[in-house]
């Protein structure tokens, strides 16, 4: 018996540390089951800041795509109102009445060509072309000054 017993303490001393292992992995599935959790929520917690912060960027290139296409718009617009503003310039040009004559223009030749901003009339004063004077007060075309070795040559 002396034997037995022995081997009986050893047999409880086996179970009670069974009893201990099984709490221990109690213990460790807990806080493994914890740690999942923390893990998941910290996932979840990431994706939706990425999912935030993508649509963040979704609102910022939406609106950036407006302002660009606004931005195109009026340099369109910009670009139709310079060909309009040129295209008027040149109907300007020919009609003569609408502003005043430009001086060089009138008596040969304007420097500023095209971008000048009196008017450049096409037309020669054939009254001036034959007396080498205009009687009208508000002529619309140009008198150009004679060559003065025109005059002496011939």
């Amino acid at each position: 018996m002396a034997d037995n017993t022995p081997m009986e303490v050893k047999i409880k001393d086996l179970e009670k540390t069974m009893v201990t292992i099984v709490r221990a992995l109690k213990e460790i599935k807990a806080s493994m089951k914890a740690l999942e959790e923390k893990a998941s929520i910290s996932q979840s917690d990431d994706i939706q800041e990425m999912v935030k912060s993508q649509k963040i960027l979704e609102e910022i290139i939406f609106t950036n795509a407006n302002a660009i296409k606004r931005i195109d718009e009026e340099i369109k617009d910009f670009e139709k109102n310079k060909a309009n503003d040129e295209s008027s310039k040149d109907e300007t040009h020919d009609v003569g009445n609408e502003g005043k004559k430009c001086r060089y223009f009138n008596r040969g030749y304007c420097k500023y060509c095209d971008k000048c901003r009196f008017i450049h009339p096409k037309n020669i004063c054939t009254e001036y072309l034959n007396t080498n004077k205009c009687e009208k007060k508000e002529c619309a075309d140009r008198h150009p000054k004679k060559c003065k070795w025109e005059e002496t040559a011939g």
